[in-house]
């Protein structure tokens, strides 16, 4: 099957090349002995509002970007997998209209390299391809190739 040169879709999202340097804690040290504290000496109350305080303290986390060029390899399996969607939108937009089922819902595929931050939490590239809810993405991961 050829897949070269075909009709891209829309709903690839390529973030390879984008990785974080690190993350940037806004007073971690002391939000972290505060949410220590508060499990230790607030009772049932302070322990409800540790795991809210340690949520706050990461949502104010900042993460550094850096950012690179992909490689041709990268760029050519970017391509693969967005001919690979394609066939996947056009089969069960096809099956989807010949048993009456309404209209296909396509998925948003997302390829990253190290880490991916979406609507269900982070995930790493060990975690696999998996499917959110959330934010009804579908991610992919697609490390960089070695040369």
């Amino acid at each position: 099957m050829k897949w070269q040169g075909r009709r891209k879709s829309g709903n690839l999202e390529d973030q390879r090349g984008i990785g974080n340097k690190g993350k940037l804690a806004a007073g971690g040290g002391v939000i972290a002995v505060v949410v220590i504290l508060l499990q230790l000496f607030g009772g049932e109350t302070g322990q409800q509002l540790a795991p809210i305080i340690e949520q706050v303290a990461n949502s104010q986390t900042t993460q550094q970007v850096e950012q690179r060029d992909l490689t041709s390899q990268e760029v050519e399996m970017g391509n693969f997998m967005n001919a690979v969607l394609v066939d996947t939108e056009d089969v069960w937009n096809r099956l989807f209209r010949e048993y009456n089922l309404g209209d296909y819902k396509e998925p948003k595929l997302v390829l990253f390299t190290d880490a991916v931050s979406t609507g269900c939490g982070n995930a790493s590239a060990a975690s696999g391809p998996f499917y959110c809810p959330a934010d009804q993405n579908y991610i992919w991961i697609c490390l960089s190739l070695m040369n």
